[in-house]
């Protein structure tokens, strides 16, 4: 009989090594920060590593320098810009730890990150239609359209953390 311990305990050091890794990329992202402003410095936004607002400057001058429409769009520009240099910054950090294949960005974006045949089912590569929040729900959960003629489960009303169903039926 062979004796496997050394074997098992090879993998469960690469584990423990990969898990403190991802660990600590997983601390280094929380800790994620961009900022950017107005040209004038009138604003200045700053966004967490997922592109959420978590400070805002807006100077006096910025009052009596922009009508109200204008200086929203001032806001509007500089919290996509941060967004944005976090976004990349998130990126580049995932991507050391990703494996080949994995677009960081499209990750970022909510996507899976795989391309190719590794991909997978999307509304593009299959019709819009069997992905169209507005179709009919049978009783069962299942979603039918009619430009489909497919069903497809309905979890809009799904409890993910208890497995059960909330809201409406």
């Amino acid at each position: 009989m062979v004796d496997h311990s050394a074997r098992v305990e090879e993998l469960l050091g690469e584990y423990r090594r990969n898990r403190e890794r991802l660990a600590a990329k997983q601390r280094e992202l929380a800790e994620i920060r961009a900022s950017a402003g107005a040209r004038d410095g009138t604003v200045t936004a700053t966004v967490g590593p997922r592109g959420t607002l978590v400070d805002l400057h807006i100077s006096q001058e910025a009052y009596h320098r922009y009508r109200p429409e204008e200086l929203a769009a001032e806001i509007l520009r500089a919290t996509a810009a941060a967004r944005d240099d976090a976004l990349s910054r998130a990126a580049d950090a995932l991507d050391e730890v990703l494996p080949a294949g994995y677009d960081p960005q499209a990750l970022l974006h909510g996507a899976t990150g795989l391309s190719g045949a590794d991909a997978p089912v999307s509304a593009e590569r299959y019709g819009r239609a069997a992905f169209r929040p507005d179709a009919a729900v049978r009783p069962s959960g299942r979603r039918v359209t009619e430009e489909a003629g497919e069903d497809e489960e309905d979890f809009e009303h799904r409890d993910w953390v208890t497995g059960g169903r909330r809201g409406p039926r």
